[in-house]
């Protein structure tokens, strides 16, 4: 074996397959002297220490605290960043993200960010974030703040209002452009499903008291006694619960509350006296469940009476006047017939207080005005209204007197105000 005589450096040997003067476990064990975080990017002539400063220096900038999908968090004060495993991330205050995009939860997990537009700002408390929720907010341009958000679960509520604010003819299920989302007090399960969701508004659709007549005689009474109040309703379920109220709206008198919407309601009333051409009115009131007010209104009035008719004689008191062969509630004006027969030669028309006779046209005789034929009699006729037994009316009464009755029944058609 030839000896070499320059062994003084292993410089001199060559390196063998086996035998090595630095192994791995050597080269990975070395310290990293010289680390110093560094915020810039890796070159290729950087050295290992180097380049694992620059990388370390970018991951600090990147994600100085972590928010956990479940919303936990080490940092609660100053400015942080968040991120998710390796997703994208946005400056954080607090607990609280402000955003210059808009983020969304795509997938258990994940966050995004949106194309924002310019500028926009949202306020979102992501302590509502779990890995079984998803949640995405819509795509914005503009300045905007979004009401705090917390779980979908329904544990936690809106604490303000939402303004719609959209472009063109854009809306968001039932919510267009200049609306407000009524969400406070709301789960942002209760806002959506709403969104999407059209709200029936209840009404009552009927109102009636059982063998009530709506119009009356003036004079006449609504008789004493228990009244059946019946009414029906549309979109029901939407109807508050016993939030029925029943009410003498003319004497602003509740008759019955706390009832429950079944249709009906036994109610004992008072004698109501309806004295001249007015009316009674009865309400029914419910509550939806928005919280809204909704009601109708059942209406009894009462009017004067007309008579009129052929006779024998001329009426001159209440009980002759009722006794003519026609009569009817005057509820507006208009006009009447007048049958003469073959037998009468008065034909009488009795009007009530303040009421006159402005036409009166012989239908049976080319259509001849025969106005001036009925004439207006001296002074009025005192008629009882209340059918026959209430308050002295003073009313007008007409006459036309024929030599002899007419020789076919004749129709007399009669308009007054």
């Amino acid at each position: 074996m030839k000896i070499l005589s320059n062994l003084n450096s292993s410089d001199n040997v060559i390196e063998g397959t086996l035998n090595k003067y630095f192994t791995e476990s050597k080269v990975l064990a070395v310290p990293l002297v010289g680390f110093s975080s560094v915020n810039s990017a890796v070159t290729t002539s950087d050295s290992i220490v180097l380049g694992i400063s620059k990388l370390q220096g970018q991951i600090s900038n990147v994600i100085v605290n972590f928010i956990n999908i479940d919303g936990s968090s080490n940092q609660t004060t100053g400015n942080i960043k968040i991120g998710v495993g390796f997703g994208l991330y946005e400056s954080v205050n607090g607990s609280s993200l402000l955003l210059n995009a808009i983020v969304s939860v795509e997938t258990t997990n994940q966050f995004k960010l949106l194309n924002h537009g310019t500028a926009g700002v949202a306020l979102l408390d992501l302590s509502f974030l779990t890995n079984t929720n998803t949640y995405k907010l819509p795509q914005k341009t503009g300045a905007q703040t979004f009401a705090m958000l917390s779980d979908l679960s329904g544990t936690n509520v809106f604490s303000a209002d939402i303004p719609v604010v959209l472009s063109g003819s854009k809306t968001w299920g039932r919510w267009s452009n200049g609306q407000t989302i009524p969400a406070i007090g709301k789960t942002p399960n209760q806002v959506i499903i709403e969104a999407v969701t059209e709200f029936l508004i209840p009404t009552f659709t009927s109102l009636n008291i059982t063998g009530q007549p709506l119009q009356i005689e003036s004079g006449s009474s609504i008789a004493a006694g228990d009244k059946a109040f019946t009414w029906s309703t549309n979109n029901s379920s939407n109807i508050t619960t016993n939030s029925i109220v029943i009410k003498n709206q003319t004497t602003n008198t509740t008759l019955v509350s706390g009832s429950a919407n079944d249709g009906s309601e036994s109610i004992s009333i008072l004698s109501i006296v309806l004295n001249g051409e007015t009316s009674q009115v009865f309400r029914i009131i419910g509550t939806d469940t928005q919280n809204v007010i909704f009601q109708r209104d059942l209406i009894v009035s009462s009017y004067f009476m007309i008579f009129w008719g052929p006779s024998s004689t001329i009426p001159n008191n209440s009980s002759s006047a009722r006794l003519l062969s026609l009569n009817k509630l005057r509820i507006s004006g208009g006009n009447d017939i007048l049958y003469t027969g073959t037998t009468q030669v008065n034909f009488i028309i009795i009007l009530p207080p303040g009421k006159t006779i402005s036409n009166v046209t012989d239908l049976d005789n080319v259509n001849a005005n025969i106005t001036a034929d009925y004439v207006l009699q001296a002074g009025t006729i005192v008629v009882q209204d209340g059918g026959g037994t209430g308050t002295n009316r003073s009313c007008n009464i007409y006459v036309k007197t024929t030599t002899v009755p007419y020789p076919i029944n004749t129709r007399h058609q009669f308009t007054y105000n």
